[in-house]
């Protein structure tokens, strides 16, 4: 909070500086910046990893499919309630950084935080934990950059809001990471085991948790 604060200092310089840039390269940029932090592409990633997993039975495929849905469902959930209290006006709407209107209807006033610099970093911070390739790792780094890109480009989002919706994707991406890696080796359920599901309270929120008998 206390960083994003800090960028809005610099939101107007940023915004001024990609305003006054437009070439075929950047629209290039700009488009698959945009389509790479829409939720299809992360769906559609999550859910192709997961499937090929039991097909082909690769338990980093479905280990890997789950972490980048509990990623993206839960910062969706967050996104979504910060977005309608906040209501922050877009650059394209305002000349002002700091206009808020908290519970705006209006699309114009969801800018805090950037969806889909949630989606991009939550997409890339795993897939780059995943993998043990360096050039692949740099893809999908500079993958989720094209996103960061791209909405200030369109003038869709400040800098600020950017930043944020990748602090949030990192949370929870990590988050959603140590929770599953930690779920590996649990006990296997057995045929005429009775599952029982328990909910623990944490300092990072509550957990459920399945235990047999």
């Amino acid at each position: 909070m206390a960083g994003t604060a800090a960028l809005t200092f610099v939101d107007q310089p940023i915004r001024h500086f990609w305003q006054s840039r437009d070439n075929q390269f950047l629209n290039g940029v700009e488009r698959m910046g945009y389509h790479y932090g829409k939720p299809y592409t992360a769906v559609g990633l999550s859910a192709g990893l997961y499937l090929s997993g039991i097909v082909f039975q690769s338990q980093w495929a479905k280990e890997t499919g789950l972490m980048l849905e509990t990623s993206i469902f839960s910062s969706s959930l967050v996104m979504g309630t910060i977005k309608n209290v906040a209501g922050r006006a877009r650059p394209g709407a305002t000349v002002e950084n700091l206009i808020f209107e908290p519970f705006s209807k209006s699309p114009a006033y969801h800018a805090f935080p950037s969806r889909h610099s949630s989606v991009a970093f939550g997409i890339s911070l795993i897939m780059a934990r995943r993998v043990e390739s360096v050039p692949l790792k740099i893809l999908f780094y500079s993958l989720a950059g094209t996103t960061a890109v791209s909405r200030m480009y369109a003038d869709a989002h400040w800098l600020s809001d950017v930043a944020f919706g990748g602090a949030l994707a990192w949370f929870c991406a990590d988050t959603a990471i140590e929770r599953i890696q930690a779920n590996r080796f649990r006990m296997v359920r057995r045929k005429n085991d009775i599952l029982v599901w328990k909910v623990y309270p944490y300092p990072g929120g509550v957990t459920f948790r399945a235990s047999v008998r």
